[in-house]
This record gives structure tokens, sequence and C-alpha cells, in this order.
């Protein structure tokens, strides 16, 4: 409602305060004249009608209760002022002042004076009254009546009407509150009909309105006022319900002066003789013709001029606008084609709509007209934008006549696919295009990688396709070549491994436009100018991965890698022998030393190494050392406070799990070098890490990490406590990073507790390097044959020579025995070669020791539980029928606690703790059991077992498994690791679609679906089935998917009968049948007659030549009385006789004798025949007549027939032995053979 006004209260203070004043004669000196508040009086205020009159009654009389401190008058303020935030009082004024005159006790008052200022700024205004004509004990009766006026429409809270005097000392006065402000809240709470309304031009409309009375008193009425072309028409009631009551009016202006096509407001007000209105309801009135225009035609494709898909043209959304008469009146506003068959009963400016789905598509809709010369606008949007919004108007129209528009869409092409062709696809696409092949087959294949020169220009071609053109003979929804389109193709460079190129990529052109045939080609190639680098500076392959998009459709794209490969220019090669030292066997026995066969070697640039290296220096910082240990102090320590390099000084490396030191094995995780320093170092397998043998000159030593990890370097330090006990412990060194060289300095770490950290990018492991050099000329990684020996070949060098890092063994597992790995023989598993052109120098040699150690290091397993699904494959989760198997397996990986590595498989061995289930939530010994032979990992590391279903009960279970070894804690599965298996019994859900009166309803649609939010989603149904006769239906399995339903699932099932729906929710379903009624309210199942036919009617004999007959029994078993219908019998295939039966009543039935006579010709046959009504057939039953001969005799092919009538394998054998005898022809043994196959009787 707008302008509502509601009742509200205020205090209306009336401080009538004492006014003194103070003669200027002597006659006055000394005395005081005061207002009497005993006579004051105030009222209620009603500000309904906007302005208000308030009269003030006081007695102005001499006396000495109140003594002015000067002056010969005093001041009355009349102050109205707001206390809520939405009053604004406008204006406040003295509309009369006047003294009454008169005399009391002789004394003539006519001459007191009462004058007003007022200050309409801020609302109040002084009324000043002048007692110098008042002598002792006399009284004057003032009588002063002030109005204010308040903004018309002001929605009031709160006001305050004060009266005080400016002279008065406080609380000389007093104080009344009662009086209210009350503003009248004659409120609209509904108008019938809502909202804007069309009537027939000439005729009235009637408002029924509800009003409620929300104020104090009483109010004018209520008001409707229609505005037209030829006057206003207006209708009041002056009924108005009392307060805090509620009453229903009815308003009928006369609305027959509005002219056809005129729309006026319909104002509905209360109070409206009132300054302002209380509340207002405005609609509109639109007169309109009383016929309407037809509109109508095809809907098509403007490039074919055929029919479009009805599921599109459903979807088309239509406005309409009335242009001519009604000055833009919306008729229809976006209402899609799908809705035309409701659009009548919900707008009344159409008498009709219809969509007419086909090949063709049709509509018509038959629309209000405005007198003669309407003229309709109409557009028509696609809301997913396959075709362009068409627009378009009718030519004008008068009521009675009609305008065929038929709406041809311009579809919109765009492009649906683009392709990065492979080599050869241009040729084959142009060849298939010049010939006609169109849309291509088959689908162009893309490149998806190419590789060229670091300095080349790559071309790549691609080829955009539409399926929105018929430009190539193909019809819409075909690909066709998306030709002679500019800028179509956009490439992105998404991203470049630029490990030695800082580069921009060059594409010319970009975006690329499609020639006649769709296709495009584009340059790619290195910026090397804007790099500053020349292809000689790159040594490793720029892959530089590319995104072509079509621009007017983002989603037809394609990707394509393209690899610039360096030219390695000089090369060199390193090859050796690489022996296992075996520990086991002492000296001097037979040799320790043998040929160590599939050990992996690789180089690595000895720039990339320095990369990853630090430098332990003499005299670094080492952190400070514990104050005491377990309460004893600390003397001193040895080394103190700097790192120190001296004979039989200890350092190890560390990495971080958790929180945890992990100690770094000097066997396979890190390097030491010691460089050109005379300072030697020794391997410590007791207390993993490396010893000073001897200090020599103290230079740094080299420490080289090759796998991506945070390390931190630690020297021993031994601790001397108060009470000369010793204790050592491991601290942190500072050390120096980024050496640039071997046995350079670098940069010392800030802190002793500072980790040295090896990115992801720099991994230098075995692994690593096959990988990076995968599709390169060099070979910088190998493993060793029978005799140890490896070649690391086309290994780039730079003028002068290279120096290469050269790793043997680094902890590998695959050359070394059951758990064990090969590692670094005290340090002299690698070695720094110098790498010289092969051109120049012979290829370099080193030769290299492994020895195979037990790991120190923790080995975490990681159990990944999988089930076999419905499909055979392992899934993390599936469903088992009810007394079904499935196999279960438990892949068993491993991987070093603390390393910077994905889990492998473990292979064979490995036994697992357990293997059982837990409920998730269901008991597992309800629903299946875990059977296995052993829980040991085969060669590929996997544990398999059989889940056993149970053949009863159902629910969800969870497959788990856990593993140790020397491990803290082992390992076992949780969370994702697991598998979950739900075992379920078939279910089905049934039941009767019905009305509320318990009618069946045959016929029903019903659909099932998933949940209840996916009923209101299109094409969300599962399954969809119709009711029976009988109003029954049944769901079985998922149509969808094809599986049957399963105990424990939740569905939804959705019936509609006659544009009416009701859902009912299945949940937890159990195993076996779910049964429940759906009802839907207002279900009307029409009702007719069913006449079905009913008696013995078996198969008959008859002789040829003569006559026979059959009667026949027909009932009406509908739910209405039927009209007569005829029953035909019909002997193969023709209508040999006919009767009329009914009117037959619900459950009343008839008998009829029908009689043929049968042909001679059909002597010795069996023909079919059966009996047929409108509603009922025999047909399938089979029944037969068997035609004697003349003389009597049967049929040849009864002699075959078993008891029952049907030829059987023994009828088939005695007719072919029959036939071989020459005892019957081909013919009858044909016959017999027809019987045999159909298997239906004969008899």
């Amino acid at each position: 409602m707008s302008g509502t006004r509601e009742k509200f209260n205020a205090v209306f203070f009336a401080a009538i305060m004492v006014l003194s004043m103070v003669a200027f004669g002597t006659a006055f000196a000394g005395s005081a004249a005061a207002i009497d508040s005993a006579e004051t009086t105030a009222e209620d205020i009603d500000l309904t009608a906007g302005t208000v009159t308030q009269e003030l009654n006081f007695t102005l009389q001499n006396g000495t209760d109140y003594a002015d401190s000067g002056g010969v008058s005093a001041e009355t303020t009349i102050n109205v002022s707001e206390t809520g935030a939405d009053l604004s009082v406008s204006g406040v004024s003295l509309d009369n002042a006047t003294a009454v005159g008169g005399t009391s006790g002789g004394t003539d008052f006519s001459g007191t004076q009462v004058t007003e200022t007022s200050d309409t700024a801020n609302d109040y205004v002084n009324v000043t009254v002048d007692e110098s004509q008042l002598t002792g004990g006399e009284a004057n009766a003032i009588d002063i009546t002030v109005t204010v006026t308040y903004d018309d429409g002001t929605v009031a809270s709160d006001l305050t009407h004060t009266i005080e005097s400016d002279g008065g000392s406080a609380g000389s006065g007093e104080t009344d509150t009662t009086p209210t402000f009350d503003v009248l809240g004659l409120e609209i709470t509904n108008v019938e009909p809502a909202g804007d309304q069309v009537i027939t031009q000439g005729s009235d409309i009637l408002y029924n309105v509800t009003v409620e009375n929300t104020g104090a008193n009483s109010e004018t009425g209520v008001e409707v006022a229609v505005g037209g072309a030829g006057g206003s028409a207006s209708n009041t009631t002056t009924a108005v319900p009392a307060s805090g009551t509620v009453e229903f009016t009815e308003l009928n202006p006369s609305t027959s002066n509005l002219a056809t096509g005129d729309t006026e407001d319909a104002t509905i007000t209360t109070n409206s003789d009132g300054a302002f209105a209380h509340d207002t309801v405005v609609n509109t009135v639109t007169a309109r013709d009383d016929d309407n225009a037809l509109i109508s035609g095809e809907i098509t494709d403007r490039q074919n001029l055929a029919g479009i898909d009805t599921a599109v043209a459903e979807r088309l959304e239509v406005t309409i606008v009335e242009s001519g008469n009604s000055g833009g009146t919306t008729v229809v506003n976006s209402v899609p084609f799908s809705d035309f068959d409701t659009l009548a009963g919900n707008n009344p400016l159409v008498d009709t709509a219809n969509f007419i789905p086909g090949e063709t598509d049709q509509y018509s809709i038959e629309l209000a007209t405005f007198g003669q010369g309407s003229q309709y606008d109409i557009t028509i949007n696609d809301p997913q934008n396959e075709f362009s919004t068409l627009a378009g108007s009718t030519e004008p129209l008068g009521p009675g006549q009609n305008d065929d528009q038929p709406l041809r869409l311009q579809r919109n092409v765009d492009a649906d696919r683009l392709t990065v062709l492979d080599d050869g696809e241009v040729d084959r696409i142009e060849s298939d295009i010049g010939s006609g092949a169109v849309p291509i087959d088959p689908a162009p294949s893309s490149l998806e990688s190419t590789s060229d020169d670091v300095d080349a220009t790559v071309t790549l071609d691609t080829f955009t396709e539409t399926a929105d053109t018929t430009d190539f003979g193909t019809t819409a929804g075909e690909l066709a070549p998306y030709d002679d389109q500019t800028g179509e193709v956009d490439v992105t460079v998404a991203n470049v491994d630029d490990a030695t190129f800082q580069g921009n990529v060059n594409v010319d052109p970009d975006p690329a436009d499609t020639d006649e045939n769709g296709t495009s080609s584009v340059d790619v190639n290195l910026d090397f100018a804007g790099a500053g680098v020349t292809p000689s500076d790159v040594s490793e392959t720029v892959n530089v991965d590319l995104e072509f998009n079509a621009s007017t459709n983002a989603s037809a794209s394609d990707t394509v890698t393209v690899s610039f490969v360096p030219d390695i220019g000089d090369t060199g090669t390193i090859s050796g022998d690489v022996d296992e030292v075996n520990e086991s066997i002492g000296l001097g026995v037979e040799s320790n030393v043998e040929s160590a066969e599939n050990v992996p070697v690789h180089a690595v640039q000895i720039d990339s190494v320095l990369d990853n290296s630090i430098t332990i220096e003499d005299g670094l910082s080492l952190e400070d050392a514990p104050a005491n240990v377990d309460g004893t102090a600390v003397n001193s320590e040895d080394p103190a406070d700097n790192v120190r390099i001296a004979t039989d000084d200890q350092f190890r490396v560390v990495t971080y799990s958790d929180g945890e030191e992990i100690v770094q094995d000097p066997r396979s995780d890190y390097i030491v070098t010691t460089g050109a320093t005379t300072t030697e170092v020794v391997q410590n397998e007791t207390e993993p890490g490396f010893n000073i043998l001897s200090e020599g000159d103290q230079n740094p030593i080299d420490v080289h990490f090759l796998q991506p990890n945070e390390y931190q370097v630690q020297q021993k330090v031994t601790l001397t406590l108060a009470d000369n006990s010793q204790e050592t412990r491991w601290l942190n060194a500072t050390v120096n990073e980024a050496p640039g060289a071997l046995g350079g300095t670098g940069a010392a770490q800030a802190s002793a507790n500072d980790v040295f950290d090896v990115p992801d990018d720099q991994d230098l492991t075995y692994e690593a390097i096959e990988e990076q050099f995968s599709s390169e000329r060099a070979v910088p990684t190998d493993r060793t044959n029978s005799d140890g020996e490896f070649e690391l070949l086309n290994l780039p060098t730079a003028a002068g020579g290279s120096q290469y890092l050269v790793v043997a063994g680094a902890g590998d597992s695959e050359s070394a025995d059951g758990q064990n790995r090969m590692g670094f023989a005290n340090f002299a598993g690698y070695s720094v070669v110098d790498v010289d052109d092969n051109a120049d120098a012979t290829p370099s040699s080193v030769d290299l020791s492994v020895q195979q150690y037990e790991p120190l290091i923790d080995i975490q397993y990681d159990l990944d539980a999988t089930v076999e699904d419905a499909d055979g494959e392992q899934v993390k989760e599936t469903n088992i029928a009810q007394g079904n198997d499935r196999t279960v397996e438990v892949q068993v990986s491993s991987s070093e606690v603390g390393a910077n590595e994905e889990p492998t498989p473990v292979g064979a061995g490995v036994e697992l703790d357990d293997l059982s289930l837990i409920d998730n939530p269901t008991d597992p010994n309800s629903v299946g059991s875990l059977d296995f032979d052993n829980l040991e990992t085969n060669e590929d590391g996997v544990v398999t077992a059989t889940f056993e279903a149970a053949s009863a009960g159902d629910g969800t279970v969870n497959v788990t498994a856990s593993a140790s070894d020397d491990t803290a804690g082992g390992a076992s599965t949780t969370g994702s690791q697991q598998a979950e298996v739900t075992v379920f019994g078939a279910a089905t859900i049934t039941g009767d679609v019905v009305n509320e009166n318990g009618n069946n309803l045959p016929g029903a649609t019903l659909r099932l679906y998933k949940n209840a939010n996916d009923v209101d989603v299109d094409g969300a149904a599962v399954s969809t089935v119709e009711a029976g006769d009988e109003g029954s239906y049944t769901f079985i399995e998922n149509q969808t998917s094809g599986e049957r339903l399963q105990s424990g699932q939740d569905w939804v099932v959705e019936a509609e009968f006659d544009g009416d729906t009701e859902t009912r929710a299945f949940n937890d379903i159990s195993t076996g049948t779910n049964d429940g009624d759906i009802v839907i309210v207002g279900g009307d199942p029409a009702a007719s007659a069913n006449y079905q036919i009913g008696g013995d009617l078996g198969s008959q004999t008859a002789t040829a030549g003569e006559e026979t007959s059959i009667d026949v029994t027909v009932s009406n078993q509908g739910q209405a009385e039927g009209d007569q219908q005829t029953v035909e019998w019909v002997v193969g295939g023709n209508v040999v006789d006919s009767a009329t039966v009914g009117p037959l009543d619900v459950g009343e039935s008839e008998t009829v004798t029908l009689t043929t006579t049968v042909p001679a010709n059909l002597a010795g046959q069996t023909v079919g025949w059966y009996v047929q009504t409108d509603d009922d057939s025999t047909e399938d039953d089979g029944t037969s007549l068997v035609v004697l001969t003349e003389d009597g005799e049967e049929p040849t092919i009864i002699t075959y027939a078993g008891d029952n009538g049907v030829v059987g394998p023994q009828g088939l054998g005695d007719a072919a032995a029959d036939f071989r005898n020459g005892e019957i022809g081909p013919g009858e043994l044909g016959d017999v053979a027809a019987a045999f196959r159909n298997g239906e009787p004969v008899l």
C-alpha cells in the first residue's frame, strides 16, 4: 500500500506557566498578574485533515503568585515540534488571538492586548498578553486559537505540542499529559481484482475493497477514481468502519466512457476529501474490443526454410506490444511457446494461444484489439542465443481480422569445433571439401605436439567448423567449414618452459582469419631479439604450450605443445666402469670388488650442481649450545661457538618431517667434495655423516644435494658439564650458499638455524635428468651392463671443455638385493669429470665404486584399498547385489620418511598385518565377509582378497588394511584409502495413482527422480512409466543407467494426470516391493464403458461346405453405460459374421451367436480365428478352426500334434519320416514345419 498512515500518540504537554507583568505606572507597582492553569483545557488533536485548530482557554488575572522580573508583559510560546524523524511541520501561525472584552469587579478588560509573532523556520508562535489594563484581583478570560498546518502526505511518528512561558520559572505551571495527536489510519488491506485490469469497451468494473481503520476517529470514506479520455469516473463510499475494525466495501465506478485502447489509472484512496489521503492503491484499467485479431504462422529456419527442432522452438520467448491504438500496451511479455497452452487462462488480452509441434512447428494467437488499426510488434528471443532475436510488426488489424506472420529465424553462426591439424590433415580436408564430402569424416586429427630447431619458425594449421550453416550442402547441426571469417582464431601462449630462454614467443598472425575452406595458418617462433640471447645460448629444450580458441565460441578450442630443441653444438662422452664393494668379504681372503650390473649412472653439468650446493667453512657460527643438560650446567663446548674443520670433527645433514629431524645417509642422499683443499673426509656409517680424516689446509668443504628438499648441516659438539661429565649434541651450523665454483665460499647464511632450500625445479636425481633429456640428443643417463660398464653420450661442452658431476647408485633399489639400496662406497660413487669435445679429445673416463647397504632411513607404507565394480574395474566404492562376489585389492606402496618423493609399489614379500571389514555404518557380519589365502604382496605390491556378499541383509561397510615393519607406528588405511562396499537387494517401487476419492487414474505419467531437487529440472528423470488400466505403476530399474533399484536408496516419484502433479518420496527402500499410492487431488478419471469378451472360446472343428457357429458373451466392465458396439468373427483374416450388442449398463452382459459357412477350399486345413469388439480382442489367444474334409477327415497336420494341440519335435520327426516314405507331400511337410516353428496349437 502507498501512503499508509498509522495512528500515533504523542504527549500533549500543556504547561501553563504563570505570566507576570510589572506595571509601568505607580498603580501597578508591586502587583502581578498570572495565568490560572486550573482554567486551561487541552484536547486530543486530530491531524487527519492536515490542518489542526487547537483552542487554548485560560484566565488572566492579577495576582501575587508570580512576580515577573521586570517588564509590563509576559509571553506565552506555542511550540510545535517533532520527536520522530518522519514529521515535517510546514508552518505555525496564530489564527485568532483576541481577549474577550468585558468587565469584572468594575474593571474594563477590553483593552487587554494579545499579539503574536511567528517563526515558521523553527515552527513556533509567540503569543504576547498585555495585562496593563488589569488591576488587583481582577481577571480576564482569554481564548487563543492556534492553527498548525502539516505537509500533505507526511507520515508522522510522534509529536510534542507544548505551551510554556519564556519568562516563567520552571515548574510554575501544570502539565496535562492526557491529550494525544491522532493520525487516523484507514488502511486498504485488499483490492479485488488486483493489479492492472482489462475490460471490454463500454462496460463497468467492480472493485471489492477491504479497509481497516487503525485510527481512533471516523473518516470520510473510500473512493475509486478512473481517469479517461472522456473524463473521469469515480465512485465513493462514506461508510467507514469503526476504529480497530475491518470492513469490506464495493466500489463500482462507471468506466463505459473509456475509449477502446485507453489505459487509465484507477486510483483507490481513503480520506479523499482531506488534505492528505491515508492510503492509496493505483492500478490501471485498459479498454479493449469485444472481438480479437488472429495472428498465426510457421516457425522455420531462415537458411533453409525448414522446421527447427521442436524443443528449440518451445524455448523461444515471445513478446507482443500493441503500438497502434493503445499507446504501447504490452500484450505478451517474454512467454515461451511451451507455455502457450496456459497463456489465455492468465492473460485477459489473449483469448487463445496455441503451439502446434510438427515437422514444421506452427503457432496461433488471438489477441485483444483496441479498435480498427491495432498493430502488434512481435519480438522472438532465443534465451540460448542459437538464433538471433527476431522483431517485426503485423499489418494494422481490427476486430475479427487476421494476419499471417511466419517466423523466419536467423541462426547465429559461430564456431563449434577448432582443431590444430596433424601432419597431412590439411590436404585431406581440402580434398574432401573439393569432392563435397562434408562433414569431414573421420574427424580431423589433432597435432597435440611437435618439435623443431630452437631458431626455427613452426607453422601450425587449424581447421574451424560450425554446425550453423548449410553452405556446404550440410543440414543445420552438421559440422561444416567455418569459412572466410576475419580474426576467428585466437592464439594464447599458455606456458613457456624456459629454463635457459627468458624471452617471449612470437605468434603471427594473432588472431588469424579462416580461408574459403575454414583453415588458418599461424607461425610460431622464439623472440631472441627481445630476450637478449642467441640460439647458441639456449642449452635446454624450450617447450611452448599454445591454446587456440575460436573468437565466436571460446569452447571451440585445441591445445598444442611446440618444443624448440637447441643445437647442443660440441659434445663429449663419458664412459667408465662401476665396481661393487662387498664389505662382508675380508681383505686378503678373496677380492671384495666385482662389476656392478644395472647400476644407474648419470651426469650433471657443474653449473647446475652448484645451484644445489653449500660449503662448510671453518669459523662460521654454530647455534648456541644449551646452558644445561638435565639441570646440570654446561661449563664448555668443543668446538665452541663456531664451525671447526679439524681432524676427527664430525658433520651430518638432516631434513625435517613434521618437526622431526630425519638424518640423511652419506651413501645416497648428498655428495661431499673437497676440491683443491688438502682436507680429507671419510663416510661415517655408524653415525650417518662424515668425519674429518685429516684437516689439511682447512679450506671449505662442498656439500651437494640432488633431490629437492630443505637441508640443515650440523656439527657434533662435546659438552663438558659442571660435574665434569660429558655429553654430545648436534648443533646447527651456518653454511655458505651459492658458492659459484667448487671450493668457492659464496654468501654465509644469516643464522645457523637457516635451512638450505633446493626447489622442485632443481631436481638433479637420475629420474629427473632422464626425463629432462628424454627427447634430446644428449644421453646423460645409463645403467651399467653385466661388466659394470656405462657410457654417457653427446654431453654438451663449451669451448675449452666442461665439468660434469658423474654419480652412480645414489640409493637405487633396483640394482640392489632385497630391501637393500645401492650407494656410494666411501665417497667413491661419484666424481667430477672434465669433458672435452669429442672432435678434439678422446672420451673422458671415470671409474666409480658403489656398495649395497641397508637403509638407515624409515620406510612408510601407503595402502590403497579398492574393490571390483560391475565392469570388472577396481574402484574406490561400488554396489554389490546380495549373494555375489567381488575381488578386493590393496596396493602397497612405500616411501622414505622425510624424502620428497612419491610412494612406489613395494614389490613382492610385504605382509599386511590386517585386512578386514569395518562398519560404515552397517555391522559387517550382516552383509558379507572377506576371504583370502594370505596377506603377502605379489610382485606388483598388491594383496588380493574376495568380498563375498551375504545372501540376505544390506548396508555399507569399508574394506581396511594395515601394515608395519621397522617404522614407528606402521601404517594403516584411513579415509579415502579405504574401499566402500554397499550390499543391496533388488527392490521395486509400486503403487496406484488415485484421486482424493480413491478412484484410480489410469494413463497417469510417472517419473522417477534421484532427489526432490531434480523434479523441477528438465530431463532429470531416470525412468518414466505410464499407469495401467487400474492406475497402477511399477519401477524396477534406473532406465538411464540400466541398473536395478537397490535397497537403501532414496527416490522420489512424481505422478502427473491432466496437468496436475504430486510427488511421493521413497527413502531407504528395502529389498523387494516398496508400495506407495500417490494421491492427485482433483484428478478426474474419465468414466467410460469397456466391452470385454467372455465365454469359452476355444479352438473349433467344422466340416468344409457346412455351417458352423459360436456363442460370444460381451460384458460392460467399464465405469459408465456404453453405446452399441459390433462383435466381429474373424476367420483367416476375414470377417465372416458380426452382430450388435448393447447398450449395456455397468456390469451388464449380452450373448450373441455368430454363424458362417466354411468355404470348401479350406478343407483339410487349420486356420486361425478370433473375436473382437471396439474395446477387446481374442486375437492373442491362438484359437484355430480345424476344417474337416467333406467326408469328415481331419487335416493332415492334426495327426502330428500332441495332446496340447502343438506340433513338437516328435511330431515334426514323424512328418519327416512320412515324407521320406511318400505318405505326405512337400506342402503338408511344410505346414507341419511351420506349425512347429510358431509353437501355436493347431487344434
